[in-house]
């Protein structure tokens, strides 16, 4: 008697243990399965769109320096404008606002401090003496150099590193804004700037 009940109780165990898993089984492989399904979340580069604003702003400086008329100072104002504020447009305009801030950080910053840097360097690297007319061209001159440098590294990283969004892995779409660099040219002078479609 006490072995047939020691059998049932067994039996019985081990049916309610196979159950138990039973139930649990299918929950745990949902969720492997929803964790599988999920897709990364996409990354789309709009830096085209900073390279054609700098490449505008860069044309624009160069013609303002080599133009002798009165037009000269509109293009210079054009093209440093253009360069300092046309591409955290561009960010803004791709709702990549949090990137406008680093855009400007960068773009003052660089040139400033490699300006900084070369027009210490410089006069060390040419040997001249403090009161020489070289010594001072020396500091010019590097001066020049490292803000252009940091200048040209700023719209590198610009374009090649800051200018990327992340698109929902949900699918949800995202805020239509867009802008587009735009260039004009007219008798009266030489337009750079950026055009907004909301």
């Amino acid at each position: 008697m006490r072995r047939w009940l020691g059998g049932a109780l067994l039996c019985a165990s081990w049916s309610f243990h196979a159950q138990a898993q039973e139930i649990q089984e299918p929950a745990s492989i949902t969720v492997e399965s929803e964790a599988r399904l999920t897709p990364p979340p996409k990354r789309e580069w709009y830096g085209w769109q900073i390279i054609v604003a700098d490449v505008a702003s860069v044309g624009s400086i160069v013609a303002g320096a080599f133009t002798r008329d009165e037009t000269s100072a509109a293009f210079l104002i054009g093209g440093f404008g253009g360069y300092v504020l046309a591409a955290p447009f561009v960010h803004v305009g791709n709702d990549e606002r949090d990137h406008s801030t680093t855009s400007i950080g960068l773009r003052l910053g660089l040139p400033v401090g490699g300006g900084l840097v070369g027009g210490f360097v410089a006069p060390g690297i040419s040997g001249c003496h403090r009161d020489d007319f070289g010594c001072v061209f020396a500091t010019v001159a590097g001066t020049v150099i490292g803000g252009t440098v940091g200048a040209v590294t700023a719209m590198t990283l610009d374009a090649a590193v800051i200018a990327y969004h992340e698109e929902p892995s949900d699918g949800s779409p995202r805020t239509a804004q867009r802008v587009v660099p735009r260039l004009a040219a007219s008798r009266s002078g030489f337009e750079v700037g950026v055009a907004a479609i909301f």
